[in-house]
């Protein structure tokens, strides 16, 4: 996110006269043109925590006059404007009676609702840390970091969904009701990298398992179409789906693989997204010759009906990514894998392309172009091999 400038060089002259204003001039510049630089490369999708071995770590209090207090032990970050923080036990500042960043909320009567945890960065504002040198007088707090700030924000009160502001940052999210508060684990903060949080990284080498069935699912399914000779419309429509996988596997797999942990997690989301769409495409473009039965025939063995099927597909496809909420679209992304994957399992046990699940065979008729085209002879119609 650019912003623009608002500290510039000093302008030193022979015989002026010089005073600390002058150097926390200086301090300024070099801050604001760091902020700066690091701004230009970070866009609405690629800010956020950082990798790190903790790079969040957040700590709930309630008391019994239903006071919420929330602390941030540990932060490792990038706000959209390029603002860099670093929080962890050496951050101790002389203005706070805690060693840890922290904001309260108090919970009005049995309410129940759901609060933003937002940190915000000033780097223009110098807080005093660190342990003074015995030997110099006067004594003083040797370093300095910018001042943070922490802010519990009802869900409904953050109307944009790019957040507060280039300085902000969402960390968290706390779940309030009549019962318990307690933490959102569920939550992905943004991040700059899928290698910056547990849950992405889980997500990513659920990916590539995902990638390595299907795969393997696909060509043994193809492997029967092919080895029976299977001629009937469902085999054929089946064989196109597989083929259509393969193709696009064949490309993301080792993309995915190599390059998917250093990568933004919009674009790990989109591989996935890209292979639902490459196959809603398909069965759209066989509207009329064959998309019917073969969705029929995959939700007779996925446990879900035609509509649901196709809206699993549409969810996905139509999601609009929204950084500051990961976990929505990767809560889609699971639905759409679990399902898939357990209708290629199904479908690649089967003896052959055809058989429904109450034991019954696809019985169809494909018309004489086809069966000219495909096999150079005419078939009125068949049952699966």
């Amino acid at each position: 996110m650019i912003e623009k400038l608002n500290y510039f060089p000093v302008n030193w002259i022979d015989g002026m006269k010089i005073n600390k204003n002058h150097f926390n001039s200086i301090q300024n510049f070099i801050n604001d043109s760091i902020k700066d630089a690091v701004g230009l490369h970070t866009s609405l999708i690629s800010y956020g925590l950082l990798p790190s071995n903790n790079p969040i770590k957040l700590n709930l209090m309630v008391d019994s006059h239903k006071s919420l207090r929330v602390q941030v032990q540990e932060c490792h970050a990038i706000t959209p404007n390029g603002s860099r923080i670093e929080i962890d036990d050496r951050s101790e500042t002389v203005n706070t009676n805690s060693s840890y960043l922290e904001a309260s909320y108090e919970i009005k009567g049995d309410e129940s609702l759901k609060l933003w945890v937002c940190i915000s960065v000033n780097y223009f504002k110098r807080i005093p840390f660190g342990d003074s040198d015995p030997e110099e007088n006067p004594p003083r707090y040797p370093f300095t970091k910018p001042e943070y700030l922490l802010s519990l924000i009802p869900e409904n009160e953050l109307i944009n969904d790019t957040g507060l502001g280039g300085n902000f940052l969402i960390i968290g999210k706390v779940l309030v009701n009549s019962y318990e508060s307690k933490i959102d684990n569920s939550y992905i903060p943004p991040s700059v990298y899928v290698g910056s949080h547990k849950r992405l990284q889980e997500l990513y080498d659920e990916i590539n398992r995902f990638y390595g069935q299907v795969e393997i699912f696909s060509i043994q399914i193809a492997q029967k179409i092919n080895s029976k000779k299977q001629a009937n419309e469902l085999a054929i429509m089946m064989l196109l789906v597989t083929d259509k996988i393969l193709d696009y596997l064949g490309v993301e797999i080792n993309k995915t693989r190599w390059l998917g942990i250093h990568k933004a997690p919009a674009e790990m989301l989109l591989s996935v997204i890209g292979l639902a769409r490459t196959l809603k495409n398909l069965f759209d473009s066989k509207s009329g010759a064959g998309k019917e039965e073969l969705l029929n025939y995959f939700a007779d063995w996925c446990n879900v009906n035609q509509g649901t099927f196709e809206n699993i597909f549409l969810e996905l496809i139509n999601n609009n990514y929204n950084h500051n909420q990961i976990d929505v679209s990767v809560s889609k992304i699971h639905k759409f894998m679990d399902v898939f994957e357990n209708l290629l399992s199904s479908l690649s046990r089967l003896d052959y392309i055809g058989k429904k699940r109450d034991g019954s065979i696809f019985v169809s008729e494909i018309t004489e172009e086809r069966d000219s085209l495909l096999y150079g002879k005419r078939s009125k119609s068949f049952l699966a091999d």
